[in-house]
């Protein structure tokens, strides 16, 4: 009987460590995306990938499921706009998600510890540990003045976001071969799933609300009202990883994985054809920092793919009929007269900063007022009444977020980080060095401009790319070592 199960078990790890699973992973997501199943597709996932950590070897099963797990949040039961609903915020929906979400990390601890001998190669602990420190002391003298007690609790979020996840990715990630390979598989179907669900919102928007299906759905639908205004189309377009700009910038943040695929793949149509998929998202989002990046990333890319692929006439043709299509698409909208649309993403007076430049000025002046440790974190959200909650209030930018709300020990920890990392991505030699460095620019560039550095699920990639870089290295350095040298 034991062994018929340890059969079973090896079977289905097997299977689940193929590429194919990361896309079926990425349908059942959509799936309970999709119908709004909000609820039992997180605790189906959560349950699953602590499972898989426990009872698998590879990580890859869990960690596939894992990543996948916020995509799962559905437009119909989102928070926002605010007001549309309150799913998140009930005891029934709180309750049995802190339990799953407490077994989950309660197996990802228990692995880390299982794995210890992870940790050698880890050498981020402690420029993340000084981030940390400095988030934690950001405005604490005057502790009163500066709102230190909400500030510090604050605060924990990004300690959790960078040092927490960085840890526990570290832990759990054995440095197998292969990695880089099933990271970037990962990674293009992450970008798949965003792409749809940016898609599916264009859909719901666009259908009447029909009276037979619940509430939460009829809010969704809008008979394609939401093309009123620039402005109201946007705030409408959420998806599982959240708002227009952040799904925009995380589809542009992953456009490397696809074209590292399709260089690496022999059929490589699929992975081509994503591409383009994802680019009409970025588009469809309206973020024009996720526009700007992503249009730059795309071109680059698409020119290193077209020298380095062999096989590149088919690439070269989809291409180009895209970029044609696109054209001609982009012509008939000039020819068109006055458009709301070109008038957003082409302003008259230049592309502007959308109100950023007037939050960057109020982090330098409460670096001003508090040099040496900022004002910490709650302090800009009670004198900010735009801001409907505490990540509203963020500067839109990490290196004036550290400034503001760290001071001098902010913006020194934050620079240590980022050179440390810098640093070791560009000096040592690993797999994938062109497309780790690519992911590293494009989450550094859109942080200029965004709050993806202060959310966890989307620190929670970068992490995870710096630890597949680091598990590179540590692997290129242990191949150097000569047999008789590794003897001795």
């Amino acid at each position: 009987m034991e062994k018929t199960i340890s059969e079973y078990k090896n079977k289905i790890e097997e299977f689940a460590t193929k590429p194919a699973f990361v896309f079926i992973v990425c349908a059942a997501a959509f799936f309970f995306h999709a119908l709004a199943l909000d609820l039992v597709g997180l605790i189906l996932f959560a349950l699953a990938g602590g499972a898989f950590l426990v009872a698998f070897k590879d990580v890859r099963p869990a960690l596939t499921v894992i990543f996948f797990t916020i995509f799962v949040v559905s437009t119909q039961n989102t928070t926002w706009p605010k007001g549309v609903s309150d799913f998140y915020f009930r005891t029934s929906t709180i309750i049995p998600l802190a339990i799953c979400g407490a077994i989950l990390v309660a197996c990802m601890i228990f692995r880390c510890v299982k794995h210890r001998e992870n940790y050698r190669g880890a050498k981020s602990i402690l420029p993340l540990a000084a981030l940390s420190l400095s988030m934690i002391l950001s405005g604490v003298i005057p502790a009163g003045s500066n709102k230190y007690g909400e500030s510090i609790l604050f605060a924990l979020i990004g300690v959790a976001s960078y040092l927490g996840l960085y840890l526990i990715l570290t832990g759990i990630v054995d440095g197998f071969d292969g990695l880089l390979e099933y990271a970037m598989t990962l990674f293009s179907g992450v970008a798949l799933i965003i792409s749809l669900e940016v898609v599916y919102v264009y859909v719901l928007n666009l259908l009447p609300p029909f009276e037979f299906l619940p509430e939460n759905w009829r809010r969704c639908m809008r008979a394609g009202d939401f093309f009123g205004s620039i402005g109201k189309w946007k705030t409408y377009i959420v998806t599982g990883c959240g708002m227009s700009n952040q799904s925009g910038a995380m589809i542009a943040f992953l456009l490397p994985a696809i074209f590292y695929k399709i260089l690496k793949t022999k059929n490589y149509v699929g992975y081509e054809l994503l591409s383009l998929l994802a680019a009409v998202a970025i588009m469809l989002t309206l973020s024009r920092t996720a526009i700007v990046v992503g249009g730059t990333l795309f071109i680059i890319l698409s020119l290193v793919t077209a020298v380095k692929l062999q096989k590149k006439t088919l690439f070269l043709s989809v291409l180009g009929a895209f970029v044609a299509a696109g054209a001609i698409l982009f012509i008939i909208l000039l020819l068109n007269g006055k458009s709301a649309l070109l008038d957003y993403l082409l302003p008259s007076k230049g592309p502007g900063l959308n109100g950023r430049w007037g939050i960057w000025k109020d982090a330098m002046k409460y670096f001003a007022e508090r040099p040496i440790f900022g004002v910490g974190f709650a302090y800009p959200y009670h004198n900010d009444s735009t801001a409907s909650n505490i990540f509203g209030a963020l500067f839109h930018n990490f290196i004036f977020q550290a400034l503001g709300s760290g001071g001098i020990f902010g913006i020194a920890a934050a620079l240590y980080a980022v050179i440390d990392v810098c640093r070791r991505t560009i000096k040592e030699k690993y797999d994938g060095k062109f497309y780790i460095l690519c992911f590293i620019g494009a989450f550094a560039t859109i942080c200029m401009f965004d709050i993806l550095y202060f959310v966890p699920y989307y620190v929670l990639f970068l992490m995870f790319v710096i630890v597949i870089a680091e598990k590179g290295i540590n692997q290129a350095k242990t191949s150097e070592v000569k047999p008789e040298d590794a003897k001795k």
